[in-house]
């Protein structure tokens, strides 16, 4: 029997990580902006950030992915959570998903982009 909230700690984790690289991202990027010369205004547009350090796009490239990429897999846990479907194989497949974006950031130190280590993890 796992505990009634088990299925509920790797989303935890996974919002956890999103912040942790949503600071990383506008640390990294924020004194990019600034060495480039780039207007803060023009910021807005997505080609005015071409000319930053290609590690530093990449950063924020993770950052959205994280915010398109699991958004089946905050719903599957919900609903696992209000089924009462938490048994100890849907919260070991839960912890797939947080645990293959850490790993994958780990193999990568953010140097490369996510999207092409997509993996079909069952929250995906």
């Amino acid at each position: 029997m796992t505990s009634p909230h088990a299925l509920l700690t790797p989303a935890l984790a996974l919002v956890a990580w999103s912040l942790v690289v949503w600071v990383w991202m506008y640390a990294t990027r924020i004194p990019a902006i600034r060495e480039a010369g780039i207007d803060p205004g023009a910021a807005r547009e997505k080609s005015s950030l071409d000319a930053l350090p290609l590690e530093v796009r990449q950063v924020a490239d993770n950052y959205n992915h994280l915010m398109e990429q699991p958004t089946i897999f905050y719903a599957l846990i919900l609903y696992g959570y209000l089924a009462g479907d938490q048994n100890v194989a849907n919260v070991a497949l839960a912890w797939a998903s947080p645990l293959e974006w850490f790993t994958a950031w780990s193999r990568r130190r953010s140097t490369s982009c996510w999207c092409a280590s997509r993996s079909t993890s069952w929250a995906r």
